[in-house]
């Protein structure tokens, strides 16, 4: 989400400058699914042999990057990953210093042929950490061998905090509609794929993986290797947000419950938002607070935005997601992080939220299925999920 596409994320270092593109990007070829899992019951007619795999790469958990280039001849970048966000922007080479000229990579118009300036355009953006802003021009962008001509993109030059998630550069948003977008609130990425012909449907499918795992994650455009087990539809706020039925936190006997969200709480309408942007679990304090309290945890920090827990507590509870008939449980090794003898929650209060923010802890327990042609929203079990250790 472009306000909070950076929780969290501020702590990663350069690298001694070590460039980190290189090819990752592979076709596959995938046959239609006969199983029916879905709400509608309707079969995957999602599912395209021509559909492209992108392999992203992880940065230990905390944010999901794309290898991408920008401009006549190519200039290479590594772009964060954000269904939250609707903004593409890359770090200019004359950038102000000293928060953007530590990118790794740094975009020069001047040595494209291919890039148009937009007079007169600027763009700002704002996030937890601080904000961001520069001149918008079009460009072509091309990854995973798919070219985008006059894609609108904004190129950074000013920045007041150290937001920046290096070794990746900048943002490629991925959302529901351009809508809150400060640079091209006409149009998506999804979109101009398909306006190019790359792809026959405004469709993509999601998978982020552990950290240990390779590759780090996939993206697969114009189609899934899975059927969605429910569909949600979505609100129209831009977002990939759909109601959630019911939230439940076991607590720490792993027997009792409280229903945090849904039908017999004091928070009947739920909804919730999938946010790559996000390398936790946020939402109102009205949410996160009597989950927290719930799984066991009391200690807010409000310096890091994030509740401290003892990283021995081995009675720590489970928290539950119904959509439908949709489950997905996240126990301690899913929600956990460690920083040196600290371990936190993955629970951020974000009072500017109405919706659960689900980020990527929540987001590597599923396929995220993203419907444009239907204004749907799709979830499926993870290939890959599986128990996970906690932090030691």
């Amino acid at each position: 989400m472009a306000r909070i596409a950076i929780i969290f994320l501020t702590f990663v270092c350069v690298f001694g400058g070590a460039t980190f593109v290189k090819s990752i990007e592979e076709d596959f070829i995938r046959l239609p699914l006969t199983s029916l899992h879905s709400r509608s019951r309707r079969k995957a007619d999602v599912v395209d042999p021509n559909a492209k795999k992108v392999n992203l790469w992880n940065d230990r958990n905390l944010q999901y990057g794309i290898n991408i280039t920008v401009g006549t001849p190519p200039q290479p970048f590594i772009l964060h990953l954000d269904t939250g966000s609707a903004d593409v922007w890359v770090p200019s080479v004359n950038g102000d210093c000293p928060y953007l000229c530590k990118a790794v990579n740094k975009y020069d118009s001047s040595k494209s042929s291919t890039y148009k300036e937009i007079p007169g355009k600027t763009f700002t953006l704002g996030y937890e950490t601080g904000g961001l802003s520069g001149s918008v021009a079009e460009e072509t962008i091309s990854f995973a061998g798919l070219e985008i001509k006059n894609q609108v993109i904004g190129i950074g030059e000013n920045q007041d905090t150290d937001l920046n998630s290096y070794p990746l550069d900048g943002i490629i948003g991925f959302p529901w509609s351009g809508a809150t977008s400060q640079t091209d609130p006409k149009s998506t990425i999804l979109g101009n794929l398909h306006k190019n012909g790359h792809i026959k449907k405004r469709f993509a499918c999601l998978k982020l993986h552990q950290v240990n795992e390779q590759p780090g994650g996939e993206l697969l455009l114009g189609g899934c290797d899975v059927e969605a087990e429910h569909w949600g539809r979505v609100y129209g706020n831009g977002y990939w947000e759909i109601p959630i039925d019911k939230v439940e936190a076991f607590g720490t006997d792993g027997n009792s419950l409280d229903s945090i969200c849904g039908p017999g709480s004091s928070v009947p309408d739920c909804r919730a938002t999938f946010d790559t942007g996000a390398a936790v679990i946020g939402g109102p304090s009205y949410l996160i607070d009597p989950i927290a309290s719930k799984l066991g945890a009391s200690k807010y920090d409000e310096n890091i935005n994030d509740y401290i827990v003892d990283c021995d507590d081995q009675t720590l509870g489970n928290l539950e997601f119904t959509f439908g008939k949709f489950k997905v449980v996240m126990t301690p090794g899913d929600y956990l992080s460690k920083d040196g003898n600290t371990c936190t929650l993955g629970f951020a209060r974000l009072d500017d939220l109405s919706a659960l923010l689900l980020g990527d802890p929540f987001l590597r327990k599923v396929t995220l299925l993203m419907n444009q042609e239907k204004d749907e929203a799709g979830l499926a079990k993870s290939n890959i999920d599986k128990p996970v250790a906690r932090p030691t």
